[in-house]
């Protein structure tokens, strides 16, 4: 028997941390939106490692930086909806990175 697939929808208004991501990640669990703060570069890892299904996310977050968002850009290739507000900490690079 091979190993089934469920597509998770996702809450655009409830929060995930490190744990459920991590959660997600060891399952075959697919992640069509959603929501995080406190994004910490593993935590941008395992978002990656998900992201293939991936249209929406929103990782409003200061602490963000440059890497974690290249590295989300590079997982999530379906994602049509990145919400970054209050991301203070990223330049025109990750701009940059998102718009290729």
């Amino acid at each position: 028997m091979g190993s089934k697939t469920s597509i998770f929808w996702g809450d655009r208004d409830q929060e995930f941390n490190f744990h459920a991501i991590s959660w997600l990640k060891t399952r075959s669990i697919r992640v069509r939106s959603l929501k995080c703060s406190r994004v910490t570069a593993p935590m941008a890892v395992n978002i990656s490692h998900i992201g293939s299904c991936l249209d929406w996310l929103s990782v409003g977050d200061e602490r963000i930086v440059d890497n974690s968002i290249a590295r989300l850009v590079a997982g999530c290739l379906n994602l049509h909806h990145l919400d970054l507000s209050y991301c203070h900490n990223i330049t025109d690079d990750s701009i940059k990175i998102v718009a290729d």
